[in-house]
């Protein structure tokens, strides 16, 4: 029972991400999003990462919502990954000056300033014995730039990651 009702939510979160049943530019909730991220990166977080949720009122978004799940998606599961042992993921949104903001941070290990230059540009990064291609940030740039939007990065080696994203209303 407790297998199908995971099974039923994965399912409604994934067609929810996607959004494979509607039209592709629409006004939507955009906390459904991160929602739908959430839930499919919860094997990820497992029990090691604790999820802090401070959600604002926010109007809803004319976006393409598939793309700027995409972009949370990448963002969460980066932060995710940059969390070495046990931390904390906090979701921050609120809407200002017509525009909503989502704050997405890390108790992670940080990004050095020479890293934080060229975060949002694609690279190779090798992993073990994988090479990466490093595009999900260059991606997530891309995503937030063709919503008129604007994303920052502030982070401290050893304490953490701020990822601030500001898109119009």
């Amino acid at each position: 029972v407790s297998a199908t009702e995971r099974i039923t939510r994965i399912l409604s979160s994934l067609r929810s991400f996607t959004r494979l049943d509607e039209s592709s530019y629409q006004r939507v909730d955009l906390h459904e999003g991160l929602e739908a991220a959430l839930t499919l990166l919860e094997h990820d977080l497992k029990d090691r990462i604790r999820i802090d949720k401070q959600y604002g009122d926010l109007p809803e978004v004319a976006c393409y919502p598939g793309e700027l799940n995409q972009a949370f998606m990448n963002i969460l599961l980066n932060a995710a990954e940059a969390i070495e042992d046990a931390g904390t993921v906090t979701i921050r949104t609120f809407e200002e000056d017509g525009h909503v903001h989502i704050l997405i941070s890390d108790t992670g290990i940080g990004i050095s300033r020479e890293q934080l230059a060229t975060i949002f540009v694609p690279n190779f990064t090798r992993d073990g014995a994988r090479v990466k291609a490093g595009m999900g940030l260059f991606t997530v740039y891309n995503i937030i730039q063709k919503h008129q939007g604007y994303i920052d990065v502030d982070s401290v080696v050893g304490e953490g990651t701020t990822f601030s994203i500001r898109l119009p209303v």
